[in-house]
């Protein structure tokens, strides 16, 4: 049987039709010619409880390919990639085997982006409506004889022990099976690089070995689906070639030569995104590998016209990195660590769009990312940012926040991570985490200053002529005994408040000449922190250091603060950081704890080092930080600010023809009610008013939204997904409200007597 031509049949297949046409031609689709993927026979459960999106599943595969270059060129350097020798992280192996510069990819010239981006390439063909994904690398690809025991084995433990690469469970790349067409079809090519198997011989050492994976429905007995791979003859099928013309060209899918490495492809993909791959796909890898360690080029060879047929992915944050002007806030992205409870220390990065420029860029709801050498792990979704303890609401669609979780505790990452490497697991880790975010979130004051110079930016811009609304509702709710005790006693009138000046811009140093308190005590004198019992206490420094300090890859400073335990967190912005420190509960009045500070750097022989005093006082004695206003005070309620929003503003709001009305906090702790004043629902009836009545109904839509948006927001005040439940009950209230008032106030008491 001619395997070359039957693995070169199947590489150029883009359907799992034409995949069946070529099993059955050479009897291969036989059973005798299958065994179960990983060995066992009940794999469903494995196979099926990996990524809950395709895309997810993806990025799985890439990271594959990037680990097998890096396993490569460890191995050909002599270098067991188990031993103390080998690298600790991904990113000192790119820059140790492949010269990645400091900066990461940023710090790569365009040709040389080129160059290393063809070490894993991305392949789309097929048609638009049932794309096939080829993923083609030149790492140190993998023997005939050992598929068995790597691509078609689940949960062995093949790079548990090796620290810089990314996988470690021995499934995720089955993650992409249940996203393959009807029959889960997946075909893998491998050829192992000559120089990891000099003075082998035979095939099943030297050759090309393929394989495909594909799903079995319930049979014989059997309550659930199996996988199961080709091994004719009980393994899988090899043959000998110099090199297999199966690489992309400029024009063509397979033409040029791989000569060892690893493909493998993906038959009629099941992918959310149905444009060509260098646009929508392209960005949403990006988004969850915000870092890599190696740029991979994305090829697209559909039929798409006039479109570019190649792009380089090179992750998130060289992409903003690239454009930070034209998209980025001054100043940001900016560092900080934060001590995570019972967990440890994390880098904290938190980057701030200009208005507008983070749709583009965000991944669609979450705002938090947590990281894990690069690759997104899970992220706490946008209402984070609009908790009570947060309170960024005007900043929401325009702010990331990414933790640096790849130095936390192995075991940690486990309790905190799925296998999956999606999604968060609910556990006290994820607790602990919550708690430290809330705190480094609202302690952020250019975060505080942004968010009210955007609500200003927006009420200012886009409010609806406040005085006649406001006397106009107040006495539709003065006249009801209902509304008034939804409103409490009385409305208050909204506050405006002015944004503080911004700062010019900020320019540091990489290596910092000095960290100093900005307030430094007299000469033979110990400067003295006041914390009042059971709160927190902030020691403040000047310093010329870059904004980045605490969270690039390469070089890092770090802090460090005895006795520990002390540590809440630090945040660093244009030469300015905070230390913020927390005493043990136990901490009582009149208690002293001699602190010590350092900041260091690998650059520095000797760290800088402060000598403090934490002297615990009365609460009473100092004032604390104004505390945020209870969600729903007992007090009169602040009548919502409104903003109306057409169909300019959909996309900033997320609605859409049907929406209603959306609301959040104001900085004052009041409400902002957004109104969809281009609701299909209004438009039509306002196409069958009068003119001169035309004004009134359009009021009428508004003013009823805001009422019954102020009564669920009063009524969904514990839920999570309150902004949810809000936008879906005014979509349907929206539906029937100037028709419910228009008939029910013409309704007549004769009429109701005769009903």
């Amino acid at each position: 049987m001619d395997y070359q031509q039957i693995c070169l049949d199947l590489i150029r297949a883009d359907h799992e039709s034409e995949v069946a046409g070529i099993l059955a031609h050479h009897a291969l689709d036989a059973d005798q010619h299958w065994c179960p993927l990983g060995g066992i026979e009940n794999n469903q459960s494995i196979v099926g409880n990996q990524q809950s999106c395709a895309t997810a599943a993806l990025v799985e595969k890439l990271v594959n390919s990037i680990d097998s270059l890096l396993l490569l060129e460890c191995r050909r350097r002599g270098i067991d990639p188990e031993s103390a020798d080998a690298p600790l992280t991904m990113t000192s192996a790119a820059a140790q085997f492949f010269g990645m510069p400091e900066g990461g990819i940023h710090g790569l010239r365009p040709g040389d982006r080129g160059r290393l981006a063809d070490n894993v390439q991305f392949v789309a063909t097929g048609t638009k409506r049932d794309p096939s994904f080829t993923i083609i690398d030149v790492g140190e690809g993998q023997r005939p004889r050992d598929f068995n025991t790597t691509f078609c084995s689940l949960v062995r433990s093949n790079k548990l022990r090796v620290p810089f690469v990314q996988g470690k469970y021995n499934m995720g790349g089955c993650g992409t099976l249940p996203f393959c067409g009807n029959n889960h079809l997946q075909l893998i090519v491998s050829r192992r690089h000559p120089a990891l198997v000099a003075g082998e011989s035979g095939g099943q050492n030297t050759g090309w070995g393929f394989t495909l994976i594909r799903r079995r429905d319930p049979a014989h007995g059997r309550r659930s689906s199996s996988y199961e791979f080709l091994a004719p003859n009980g393994h899988v099928a090899w043959f000998q070639a110099d090199h297999l013309p199966v690489r992309p060209s400029r024009e063509q899918a397979y033409q040029q030569p791989l000569q060892w490495g690893t493909l493998i492809k993906l038959y009629n993909y099941q992918i959310e995104q149905r444009t060509a791959v260098v646009f929508d796909l392209s960005f949403e890898l990006s988004r969850r590998l915000y870092q890599l360690p190696l740029p991979v080029r994305i090829c697209e060879r559909r039929d798409y016209r006039g479109h570019s047929r190649e792009t380089i992915l090179t992750g998130l944050s060289v992409r903003l990195q690239d454009d930070r002007a034209g998209l980025l806030e001054d100043g940001f992205p900016d560092s900080g660590i934060v001590h995570v409870e019972s967990v440890g220390d994390a880098p904290v990065e938190t980057i701030v769009f200009k208005r507008g420029q983070g749709k583009n860029f965000l991944p669609p709801q979450a705002a938090i990312l947590f990281t894990v050498n690069g690759q997104v792990h899970g992220g706490l979704g946008r209402r984070f940012l609009c908790r009570d303890a947060v309170r960024l609401d005007f900043l929401k669609n325009d702010l990331l926040v990414v933790l640096n979780c790849t130095d936390i505790p192995a075991r940690v990452r486990e309790d905190l991570f799925m296998p999956s490497r999606d999604r968060l697991r609910e556990c006290a880790a994820k607790v602990a985490f919550d708690h430290a975010l809330e705190s480094f979130l609202a302690d952020h004051q250019e975060l505080k200053r942004l968010n009210l110079q955007r609500r200003e930016d927006e009420l200012r811009g886009r409010l609806a002529d406040d005085k006649p609304l406001t006397e106009a509702l107040k006495s539709v709710i003065d006249s009801s005994p209902e509304l008034k005790d939804l409103f409490g006693q009385g409305v208050q009138l909204p506050n405006s408040e002015e944004p503080g000046d911004t700062n010019e811009p900020f320019v540091g140093r990489k290596f910092p000449t000095f960290f100093r308190l900005a307030t430094p005590p007299p000469d033979g004198e110990t400067t003295i922190i006041d914390c009042p019992a059971g709160r927190e206490g902030r020691v403040r420094f000047l310093t010329d250091a870059a904004n980045d300090y605490f969270t690039r890859n390469e070089d890092p400073g770090t802090v460090t603060v005895f006795p520990t335990g002390l540590f809440s967190r630090i945040l660093l912005r244009d030469g300015r950081a905070v230390l913020v420190l927390k005493p043990s509960e136990t901490a009582r009045p009149g208690m002293i704890f001699d602190v010590h500070v350092e900041v260091t750097d690998p650059s520095r022989q000797e760290p800088f080092g402060h000598i403090l005093k934490l002297r615990m006082v009365d609460p009473r004695q100092k004032p604390d930080r104004p505390s945020s206003p209870p969600k729903h005070q007992a007090s009169a309620l602040a009548l919502p600010k409104v903003i109306e929003v057409d169909e300019t503003g959909w996309d900033d709001e997320g609605f859409g023809p049907e929406s209603g009305l959306s609301m959040q906090r104001d900085v004052d702790g009041g409400l902002v009610a957004k109104v969809n004043v281009a609701n299909d629902h209004l438009k039509r009836t306002l196409l069958r008013t009068p003119d001169a009545d035309r004004d009134l109904m359009r009021k009428r839509f508004v003013y009823g939204l805001v009422l019954s948006g102020v009564s669920l927001w009063k009524e969904y005040a514990e839920e999570e997904n309150e902004d949810e439940l809000i936008r879906s009950a005014t979509k349907a209230v929206a539906r029937v409200l100037l028709p419910m008032i228009l008939v029910l106030g013409s309704l007549e008491h004769e009429l109701i007597a005769v009903s």
